[in-house]
């Protein structure tokens, strides 16, 4: 039998229920929930792949009136969010549907949400990981990462943000997609694992439907120090629940 395990994030502001068998969040779930800032009463952001619920959590810490709904294929992951929600007392604004996106996205209106966040599964097989769950969470099934971005983009209202964590080498498939669908103002936010990393590790997304503005591309963060530690720009986000201003 598998065990919870409570871990937290945002320097313990932020508690975060995972399990030794299952999917368990990285940092770059955080860091993902960095782009996302001044949200407004009222507005309404999807968390499309969930998982444990650490990108959704923490977009809920930094904007405490957002209006929060996750969606989870993985029953088990769904129900971890679920137990996440209740112990940060965010169970007024932030809520679950355990169901396939492609079968969501047929039953939910589209043109809801002000925000929407992913980190995609990008994987075309299950070679990255032995275990079922992380497999599934990294893994395309029976969504490409085009498609899955595509149904995102459809929940999104008219000049609403989406926002994503991607490989470097998924970029050309983003952006053919965002031509042809017509999303604007995007700006690519490179992550370097540390100062000597020639070759960013992933790439924050964040773009908006129904713009015309020109692409931007930032420096980006080096996350760690030569020393292991992390940046003093890393640090922020992580331990002080910063946002990542240029986004």
């Amino acid at each position: 039998m598998s065990e919870i395990i409570e871990n937290h994030l945002l320097d313990k502001r932020v508690k975060i229920y995972q399990s030794d068998d299952t999917y368990k969040a990285s940092i770059d779930a955080v860091f993902l929930a960095a782009s996302i800032k001044d949200a407004k009463a009222g507005q309404k952001l999807l968390d499309v792949g969930l998982g444990t619920g650490a990108v959704a959590l923490c977009v809920a810490h930094r904007n405490p009136e957002l209006e929060i709904l996750g969606v989870e294929v993985q029953k088990e992951l769904a129900s971890l969010s679920q137990k996440s929600i209740e112990a940060n007392n965010f169970s007024d604004r932030f809520d679950i549907v355990n169901a396939d996106i492609a079968d969501f996205e047929k039953k939910h209106p589209h043109g809801s949400f002000d925000y929407v966040v992913s980190n995609p599964p990008y994987y075309s097989d299950f070679s990255s990981s032995p275990n079922i769950s992380r497999a599934k969470a990294h893994n395309m099934q029976s969504t490409p990462l085009s498609a899955w971005v595509n149904i995102c983009l459809k929940m999104l209202k008219p000049k609403g943000y989406i926002s994503i964590i991607i490989p470097p080498d998924k970029l050309d498939e983003i952006m053919a997609l965002y031509n042809l669908k017509k999303v604007g103002d995007i700006k690519i936010y490179p992550l370097f694992s540390k100062p000597d990393n020639i070759d960013a590790k992933r790439l924050i997304v964040k773009a908006r439907k129904s713009d015309k503005s020109p692409c931007k591309i930032y420096k980006g963060m080096i996350i760690h120090k030569e020393d292991g530690s992390y940046s003093v720009e890393a640090d922020k986000i992580l331990r002080e629940a910063g946002a990542i201003e240029e986004l």
